[in-house]
């Protein structure tokens, strides 16, 4: 990961994107070779929305996931395959990969690290192979990164505007998608405070006051509309740390009635329960940020702590360098908070999917901490 600015030449520099299109390229085709087009459990669901649809309009459609639903609709309606919405989730992938390219660039002015975080994106097979499912993943993770290029390149009223459709999209796109909303507002926060030269500690008091509120009141409403799908109730009380995985339990919680919102049964199981809300947190943090799984192959494994680890590295480095424009990395802190706090009341996923949003992101940072140089940015 080490490596200096002015390792490669100019000649060089000019080819890299080249590199990278046919880099991306082959990575589809070999992902939908050995893939295709997967249809999983969750995926019934989002295709039995999308018949509701057609049948009953939106009257029957949960509020998450209004946006893949309809997306859903219109393509099976236009073309009755389900090949063309994979096929239009790895265009939008193509797209996001470009969109992170610009912005890395556009971040650190530095075409060698935009260079080996997009090579290292486009290469780490647990996310490019979400593309091929039939799943809210891809699209999420794809329109999050058009979104914070939008943010970081937005100046005139067209642009916000742009932003705020993207937003829309996203926010009704998966549950929490309204996380990606609050994380923006954190950017912009944090961008005017220091316009206005205002002290951090201040700004961070603005932060929780604005960004708290705004996240009981998100999370009432969207846990509240996936009730119905999932027990917040068995999630919370099961002890369970993966998804599906019964040899990896705390126990020991007394048997306590939870009731009210998700958002209530939480409060009420942390007030009761805290050493074990607190331990079933603690487990279920490192293992989401672990990424390993004691079910998947030792391969698959010491490919996870060899190719992801060096990033958490690099990245913890480039946050201690101030190598990322601090609305930025607050923002992407503030992401990475959020979706940690969501696996904390929901569960570590068993496949990694709910950490698929957040790579991009930890592969950046990772890559700005492997420069020879240190460079501040406020």
């Amino acid at each position: 990961m080490l490596y200096s600015s002015k390792f490669i030449g100019e000649r060089l520099n000019k080819q890299l994107p080249a590199a990278l299109i046919c880099l991306w390229g082959i990575m589809q085709f070999c992902l939908y070779y050995t893939n295709g087009v997967k249809v999983v459990f969750d995926s019934e669901r989002y295709l039995a929305e999308a018949q509701r649809l057609a049948q009953s309009g939106f009257s029957d459609i949960r509020l998450s996931y209004i946006s893949y639903s309809l997306l859903l609709r219109v393509m099976l309606a236009l073309t009755g395959t389900l090949k063309s919405i994979v096929a239009l989730q790895v265009f939008f992938g193509g797209v996001a990969t470009a969109a992170f390219f610009r912005l890395t660039m556009l971040v650190y002015q530095n075409q060698l690290i935009s260079f080996v975080a997009t090579a290292l994106l486009i290469l780490w097979p647990d996310f490019q192979h979400w593309h091929f499912y039939i799943h809210t993943e891809s699209l999420f993770s794809s329109f999050t990164i058009i979104v914070f290029l939008r943010v970081v390149t937005a100046r005139a009223w067209r642009h916000y505007l742009q932003l705020l459709l993207l937003l829309a999209f996203l926010v009704f796109l998966r549950a929490n998608g309204f996380m990606v909303g609050l994380s923006v507002l954190s950017y912009y926060v944090v961008s005017y405070s220091i316009r206005k030269k205002y002290k951090p500690v201040w700004v961070g008091v603005v932060l929780m006051l604005v960004l708290i509120p705004l996240l009981v009141l998100a999370a009432h409403a969207f846990l509240g509309d996936m009730a119905g799908i999932h027990s917040f109730t068995g999630h919370l009380m099961s002890g369970t740390v993966l998804q599906g995985y019964n040899e990896l339990v705390v126990a020991g919680a007394e048997e306590i009635s939870l009731s009210g919102t998700p958002v209530q049964q939480i409060l009420q199981l942390l007030i009761q329960e805290p050493v074990f809300f607190l331990k079933q947190s603690l487990l279920r943090v490192l293992w989401y940020w672990g990424q390993v799984r004691p079910y998947f192959s030792s391969i698959h494994n010491w490919l996870i702590v060899f190719y992801m680890y060096p990033l958490y590295f690099f990245m913890l480095r480039s946050i201690r360098q101030g190598n990322t424009p601090r609305p930025l990395l607050i923002s992407l802190l503030t992401l990475f908070v959020l979706f940690t706090a969501m696996i904390v009341v929901s569960g570590v996923d068993w496949d990694n999917r709910f950490m698929m949003p957040l790579l991009p992101w930890v592969i950046m940072l990772g890559a700005s901490g492997g420069q020879v140089y240190q460079k501040n940015r406020g």
